[in-house]
């Protein structure tokens, strides 16, 4: 596989796609852990890569989210309902 960068965006702010979830409405969200617990969180996406997708809004930088593991977590926060 060969990827060719067409983009370079500098100062951005990027999870891995496993870490973005869509509700049955098409919302996308991440899950946050805070302490010893887990929430929801809209986010906005950007540009995406075949890796990577852009967050513009919804999650900072030093936050804790859910990239792996969905299985163990409430079906709320699995699925987004």
């Amino acid at each position: 596989d060969v990827e060719i960068l067409i983009q370079s965006l500098p100062n951005t702010l990027t999870l891995p796609f496993e870490a973005i979830r869509e509700d049955a409405k098409g919302n996308k969200y991440i899950v946050k852990k805070t302490g010893k617990t887990y929430a929801k969180s809209p986010v906005k996406v950007g540009v995406e890569s075949v890796t990577e997708i852009q967050i513009l809004e919804g999650v900072i930088n030093g936050d804790e989210v859910v990239v792996k593991g969905f299985q163990l977590l409430p079906k709320n926060l699995q699925n987004g309902t």
